[in-house]
């Protein structure tokens, strides 16, 4: 299922897995560094282990997340999402794919796997942002379509509540 280079997934391969439906597994603690904590567990396809999920949570900024899902040790998704009172610029390539705009600027945003750029071209998902990591988190898995089948706890330090 794997592409024939090690890192290099086809197209066909990351959509499949994002087509999946995927179950969340393994042991899910936060480990918490200088500036963010992280928090990483299995995906499951099928009853399989084929990925894992990494959540990031910044320690600095409140409802500064990163929700990242990797196939084979491939990243294949992303979802940021940047607290109102940041300024996302994010810029996708030159050679970005038709619908992706020069320039990211929504305070929610996915990163697409696009076959020979990775996960470097990005789109504005128009959403509300989550008044906590549980709305994130619920999010990320409609957004993905995957289900945790186990408990994912809160983040180490994180504000539950927005400031305005």
């Amino acid at each position: 299922m794997h592409g024939e280079l090690w890192g290099v997934l086809s197209q066909q391969e990351a959509d499949d897995f994002m087509a999946a439906a995927k179950v969340v597994s393994g042991q899910l603690d936060w480990i918490a560094g200088r500036d963010a904590a992280a928090c990483k567990g299995w995906v499951e396809v099928g009853g399989a282990r084929v990925g894992t999920v990494v959540f990031v949570a910044s320690l600095e900024f409140d409802h500064w997340w990163s929700f990242n899902m990797l196939l084979h040790g491939d990243e294949v998704y992303r979802l940021d999402i940047r607290p109102l009172g940041a300024t996302p610029n994010h810029p996708n390539p030159w050679n970005r794919p038709e619908g992706f705009e020069k320039r990211v600027r929504g305070h929610i945003h996915e990163h697409i796997y696009i076959e020979g750029l990775g996960v470097e071209c990005a789109r504005t998902v128009d959403r509300p942002i989550p008044i906590d990591h549980a709305a994130a988190l619920c999010l990320f898995s409609e957004l993905a379509r995957s289900r945790f089948g186990v408990a994912c706890p809160t983040p180490p330090n994180v504000q539950y509540r927005m400031r305005y």
